[in-house]
């Protein structure tokens, strides 16, 4: 696979692909508050949601229910439940994306790193935008499979997982989001970050300020960049990227998860999160 491509593209979801997303899920985990009696003012909910963005959403709402956390198992339901209507209905793709990404993927590795919900994001906002997931060749990494919050981005585990697993050394990657988080993560992980800065929650100045070089106004603008960043050749697999020790233990976890019931009735089946998962590294 790697033979044909130029490099590994890492991407976030939200605020690259979609617009309008945080407005959306604001208002998702709002309707979940109130539906749920929770007595959190509208100020302080938006506040606790904000300071908590880009963690999974059971992480925010257990933020947003410290003063009654019996509510949390009914607030999750019903978060989720909201998900799939308030938020999946009102989401709008960013014009020109799915011809962005079909371009991309003939000349680049796509992978996906992103705190987005991994049912929501499979079986109804990337039906909705029109985007097929396999196209992410590379791996989708959701927050929620980490099992562990602090590897989350600003941290560089994901993006150095995502790296290791497809065997491309950080100066053939780059990583693309629309957060001081996704540029963080990357910067901690020796990756370049293009920024974007019109469809996300990302401003230029916040950019400039982490050190950013490469800022695009949206994703259909990042094929001018790539080449002065990643260059044109075709990368070769030497296999001398190797997982930080994290990310071994990472992938034994979901080994092991792969041959259990567990994996296959409470996640999306494995082989779309990674599709070379079991070639790799179970079959050896």
């Amino acid at each position: 696979m790697t033979e044909t491509k130029q490099g590994l593209l890492i991407f976030d979801f939200d605020g690259v692909f979609n617009v309008g997303s945080q407005k959306l899920y604001e208002e998702s985990y709002l309707a979940a508050l109130a539906d749920s009696g929770a007595g959190l003012s509208y100020d302080e909910a938006i506040s606790r949601i904000r300071l908590n963005w880009g963690s999974p959403h059971q992480a925010i709402i257990g933020e947003l229910l410290l003063e009654q956390p019996e509510l949390l198992p009914t607030t999750l339901k019903l978060y989720e439940q909201n998900l799939t209507t308030i938020f999946t209905e009102g989401i709008q793709e960013v014009p020109g994306c799915v011809e962005t990404l079909g371009r991309l993927s003939t000349d680049y590795i796509l992978a996906l790193n992103t705190a987005a919900d991994r049912k929501t994001l499979l079986n109804s906002v990337m039906p909705r935008l029109g985007i097929d997931p396999s196209l992410f060749d590379g791996g989708i990494l959701t927050a929620d499979i980490l099992e562990d919050e602090s590897l989350a981005k600003p941290e560089p585990f994901s993006v150095q997982f995502l790296m290791g697993f497809n065997e491309v050394s950080a100066n053939r990657t780059v990583m693309v989001g629309d957060s001081s988080a996704d540029m963080l993560s990357a910067i901690h992980a020796g990756v370049e970050p293009i920024a974007v800065i019109k469809t996300g929650n990302l401003d230029e100045t916040t950019a400039r300020d982490l050190g950013v070089r490469h800022i695009i106004e949206d994703i259909t603008h990042i094929e001018a960049v790539l080449p002065s960043i990643i260059g044109k050749t075709a990368l070769k697999s030497s296999g001398t990227v190797e997982l930080p020790p994290e990310a071994v233990a990472f992938v034994s976890r979901l080994i092991d998860r792969v041959a259990t019931n567990e994996t296959r009735s409470n996640h999306e089946p494995l082989a779309r999160v990674f599709p070379y998962l079991e070639q790799r590294y179970i079959s050896r």
